[in-house]
């Protein structure tokens, strides 16, 4: 029948019917809630990306607008010019159009001749007046730089909004305006702009805006700091739930970012410097040089190139290790391509050429010590065989970077390869996996970064690549001007060797580690994303929302140009958690509100339900009463419901009911145990009522326990009926396993006793033997008359001679005393006499006999020897005998079940019972346990196995069946190992010996105790509570009771 677990009242049913309604109802409203919040929630979030993709759309195009648009203005119409000379108004004209446009960082005027005058608005970002070291009462900073060679300086003077001078700094300065690209670039007749770079002074990224003055050799220019457009981007409101969340990133198709609201950070980390000695002289030239004017490239990361005009790579951190090692101001010169680099190089522009091979055919003047091996590798598309050599690019298309150094000598050593110059690394990449090149060549760690940012699959790389004929070193060296600067170089070579292997690990984990994280990709320049460039390549999202998980996070992304060539995307990325954040605070708030309504109904739910409730817990504590059987305990429960009402009838019928059934059960048990053991007693008349006296004496004993207050016994308490009973119960099944012990096992009172006593066949042999020495003798009177007194005395002499050989053989067989030495080898003289068998002794042989005879037949009539130890006298067992190992029984089992050999059987030094037959009786301790193992007793009596089946345990782990020592033994096994051996003891049904009287079992006890067969505390307490003498005085014979001098025992 399927059976409920649980089960409820009415009243709680429809309480909770109610409150489950309730909560279903609720949950329909707010999930319907929720999902239409997300719906609108959607459409809000994409709207908002829409406007805020159009205002940085509309904001970069007013910038490059108000740029162009303010410089043609000023070129043509604006008194900044007089007489080819700077006019002194200059700086008011400046002053009124970057009031008005504050997001310029400076508008500044240069001419051919090096003369440079700038303003700086300082109110166009707080970093701006942070670097410039301005107070807040400065408004703005005046940049003048003028002079020639060492006389050329660079002026700051500080000025309020009024141009009151507060403070005027002047030093030394390097910086010509014709050599930049702003000014080379620039003509009349249109605006130019120039890619970010580094601006000199403010150290920060920008880009500058250039017009040249008709009729003038001068150029007209505006910065805007990139921070401009990543502080307009901080500064979009996405809604409070996503705006620290969002990462919004302005870029080019190919991924270069432009500007992000996420925060700049740009890798700085360097590993800690030594100090490095400088000589006298060494120090001194440092102190006089002006800061040294370092080529940095635009693109060769990770070596060396700018991020939006930041210095970056290992090149750029070499020189920075140097400045700190030796105090030299160093100024990267960016913004420049390769050709330009070298170009400004040779005009005195630039101080220190970085990331330099030595080959032939190039000079760059004098090199410096090597700072970088970078062996150089090749890229194709994948199914290109294997590249080893540059000569495996003869008669192919291979793309390189326009202007590097090597290209002569490719060349020279290889007229039949097509060489294709790029500008970018990007594009030559680009170029191989598009297929219009057939490889291109490159430094390994430059093109594996690259293809890396650049997210390129569809790349196979040929590494280590043998670069002869070509004589190029993969070493990376410093040049200075050929034999105008023989000291920056002692230093630059005395700094890289003080760079040691902690320094070199510190920057090739940093610059050449491709799982190295910074800053989202930042310090790679490219967008962090893989997507953002797909999404890009296929023209983005169509201004709507699309879900992507990013890190296993579900993500929206939004993607769209915001130029007309489609080549400048905008792009918000921001968790779905976070847009959906305000939605789920609104539902929890809701789902809080309807939990805490249905929490409020509980308590009232329950005082209405207590008319049922309160009866129903009574009846609960009257059940437990039934269960733990304290029937006497069980009350009816009073309640007005009718229904409980009869049930607290009925169960209180139902507890006498169980009470009495029990108390049958119980009875029963006890009869079918009693039975078993008087069913064991009475299999051997010899052993009857063992089972039954045990019990007794052990209760006894128990009992003696409990009123003792000796400290063994102190504590020990049969807690309630159930542990009597235990105790009680173990004590009659304590032998039940000798059921399985045959009787005449049991019962053999001599040692040739099987079924019957074999002595008998021993002295018909004798009588045999008695006969034919008569015949004998009558043969030899009836041949020889003369001699019958002779023979008449020879006969009586062996009359008397088998009488008594016959004595022994029965006294021995009898068992009662040690048997000597001598005595075994006189049977086994004696053995040796025959007698001869006439009759066929394989006749009338049961099936089982005919089994163990041997296969050899003898002839009749044979000779037989008095007593012998025949083959058909061992009993074989059927099967081996095996104990299950968690029984823990440790015994020894005999080879043979049994051995009835005569000669055997007589030679048994002590008592009657053979190993066999001693094994036979001890194995009833194994049945014994196994019965009670396999019996399924009540909780109440689960020790009752433990207690019948150590009573032939010693203390010291000698006895059987387990070898248990004292620790093993509780207190209830100790009082039944002492009843056990004082019952056998005194019990005068036993065919093997006599019964003891009390003194000569006491005594025995005793030497039992000191042997650590028997606990002396349990011996002390049978002799001081005169339990010896209640028993005997119930169950032994008068004959053996006798006074005990108890004292000499305690």
């Amino acid at each position: 029948m399927r059976r409920i677990n649980r089960l409820f009242s009415i009243k709680f049913t429809v309480v909770t019917i109610v409150i489950i309604a309730t909560t279903i109802t609720a949950a329909i409203a707010i999930g319907a809630q929720y999902y239409f919040s997300r719906v609108i929630t959607s459409e809000q979030t994409q709207t908002l990306f829409n406007l805020t993709a159009q205002n940085t759309s509309n904001f970069l195009t007013n910038l490059e607008q108000r740029s162009a648009h303010t410089l043609k203005v000023l070129a043509a119409h604006a008194p900044i010019l007089d007489n080819d000379d700077i006019s002194k108004d200059i700086d008011q004209v400046f002053a009124e159009i970057l009031n008005v446009q504050n997001v310029f960082y400076s508008l500044h005027l240069s001419e051919q001749n090096g003369v440079f005058h700038q303003l700086v608005n300082l109110n166009a970002s707080p970093s701006i007046r942070k670097q410039y070291n301005a107070s807040t009462k400065d408004r703005w900073v005046i940049v003048d730089v003028r002079g020639e060679g060492e006389d050329r300086t660079k002026t700051f003077t500080y000025v309020d909004e009024s141009f009151n001078v507060r403070t005027t700094r002047e030093m030394q300065s390097e910086f010509y305006p014709q050599s930049r690209v702003w000014f080379t670039n620039a003509t009349t007749d249109s605006v130019y702009q120039t890619d970010p770079y580094l601006f000199e002074h403010l150290q920060s990224p920008g880009q500058s805006y250039a017009i040249k003055l008709k009729d003038h050799d001068a150029v007209l220019g505006i910065d805007v700091a990139l921070f401009t457009l990543a502080s307009y981007l901080q500064e979009q409101d996405l809604s409070d739930s996503t705006r620290l969340e969002s990462e919004i990133y302005v870029y080019q198709k190919n991924g270069n970012i432009n500007a992000s609201n996420q925060v700049f950070n740009h890798s700085t980390r360097l590993p800690t410097v030594n100090p490095m000695s400088l000589t006298a002289e060494e120090q001194s030239y440092i102190r006089s040089l002006p800061q040294v004017q370092v080529a940095n490239e635009l693109d060769w990361a990770p070596i060396d190139y700018t991020i939006s005009g930041v210095p970056q790579g290992y090149s750029v951190d070499v020189i920075k290790l140097i400045g700190a090692m030796t105090g030299i101001q160093f100024e990267f010169v960016n913004g420049f391509t390769w050709k330009q680099l070298i170009r400004q190089y040779q005009n005195d522009k630039i101080d220190i050429l970085t990331s330099i091979f030595q080959s032939s055919g190039m000079d760059h003047g004098d090199y410096s010590k090597s700072y970088l091996d970078v062996p150089f590798s090749i890229i194709t598309q994948p199914q290109e065989e294997t590249y080893t050599s540059i000569n495996s690019l003869s008669n192919k298309r291979v793309a390189i970077l326009n202007g590097w150094s090597i290209i002569p000598a490719l060349t020279h050593h290889f007229p039949t390869m097509d060489l294709y110059e790029y500008d970018t690394l990007y594009a030559v990449i680009e170029a191989v996996e598009n297929g219009d090149v057939d490889a291109a060549i490159d430094v390994g760690v430059v093109l594996e970064h690259n293809v890396e940012k650049y997210f390129v699959k569809n790349i196979q790389f040929h590494s280590s690549i043998d670069m002869k004929p070509l004589d190029v070193s993969t070493n990376l060296y410093m040049s200075v001007k050929e034999n105008e600067d023989a000291m920056l170089l002692q230093i630059l070579d005395k700094a890289i060797a003080h760079i040691d292997d902690r320094q070199r690990r510190f920057l090739a984990n940093k610059w050449f580690s491709l799982n190295d994280e910074d800053s989202k990709g930042l310090k790679t320049g490219v967008v962090p994303y893989e997507f953002l460039v797909d999404i890009a390549e296929a023209g983005g999202t169509n201004n709507q929302l699309e879900t992507i998980m990013v890190d296993h996070v579900p993500t929206f992304v939004y993607i769209e140009p915001i130029d007309e060539a489609g080549e400048t995307f905008f792009s918000i990325i921001v968790p779905a958690e976070k847009v959906f954040a305000p939605i789920i605070k609104k539902v929890t708030v809701s789902m809080g509100v309807t939990i805490l309504c249905v929490l409020f109904t509980l308590p009232i739910s329950w005082l209405l339900a207590r008319p049922i409730v309160n009866p129903v817990k009574k009846l609960e504590l009257e059940t437990d009463k039934i269960k733990n059987r304290q029937y006497d305990d069980v009350n009816v429960v009073d309640t007005s419901i009718l229904e409980l009402d009869k049930l607290a009838h009925s169960l209180y019928g139902m507890s006498g009911s169980i009470q009495q059934y029990e108390k049958e059960l119980k009875e029963l048990m006890d009869g079918i145990i009693q039975q078993v053991a008087q069913a064991i007693d009475a299999k051997s008349p010899y052993t009857a009522g063992h089972c039954r006296r045990v019990p007794e004496l052990g209760l006894m004993l128990a009992s003696a326990a409990e009123k003792s207050d000796d400290a063994p016994f102190a504590e020990f308490k049969f807690a309630n009926e159930d542990e009597y009973r235990e105790f009680y119960t173990a004590a009659w099944l304590h032998d039940c396993g000798k059921l399985t012990i045959p009787e005449h096992i049991v019962d053999k009172g001599s040692k040739l006793e099987t079924i019957y006593n074999r002595i008998h066949e021993v002295r018909m042999r004798f009588e045999v033997l008695r006969r034919d020495a008569e015949i004998d003798y009558l043969k030899a009177l009836q041949a020889d008359p003369s001699k019958a007194d002779e023979l008449k005395a020879s006969l009586e002499q062996r009359f008397v001679q088998l009488q008594e050989d016959f004595a022994f053989i029965a006294n021995t067989n009898v068992g009662g005393e040690f048997l000597e030495e001598e005595a075994i080898k006189r049977i086994e003289a004696l053995a040796e006499q025959t007698w001869t068998r006439h009759f066929d002794d394989t006749l009338g042989l049961s099936p089982v006999e005919e089994l163990n005879l041997p296969n050899l037949k003898t002839n009749l009539p044979a000779e037989e020897k008095l007593l012998a130890n025949k083959p058909q006298h061992i009993i074989e067992r059927q099967a081996p005998m095996e104990l299950d190992p968690k029984l823990g029984i440790k015994m020894d089992i005999p080879e043979h079940l049994y051995n009835l050999g005569e000669i055997y059987n007589l030679s048994i030094s002590r008592g009657t019972l053979t190993t066999e037959d001693r094994f036979k009786i001890n194995e009833h301790m194994i049945s014994t346990i196994k019965m009670l193992e396999g019996l399924p007793f009540p909780k109440e009596l689960s020790r009752v196995p433990k207690y019948a089946t150590t009573h032939h345990e010693t203390l010291k782990g000698t006895g059987y069946p387990r070898k248990l020592t004292a620790e093993d033994l509780s207190t209830p096994e100790r009082l039944l190992v002492l009843a056990d051996i004082y019952e056998a003891l005194t019990a005068s049904d036993r065919p093997y010996k006599k019964a003891k009287t009390i003194s000569e079992s006491i005594k025995i006890l005793s030497f039992m105790v000191k042997d650590d067969h028997v606990d002396g505390d349990v011996f002390k307490l049978f002799l001081t509570s005169g339990v010896y003498k209640e028993y005997a005085e119930k169950y032994l014979k008068p004959e053996q009771i006798d006074d005990v001098d108890i004292n000499q025992y305690l």
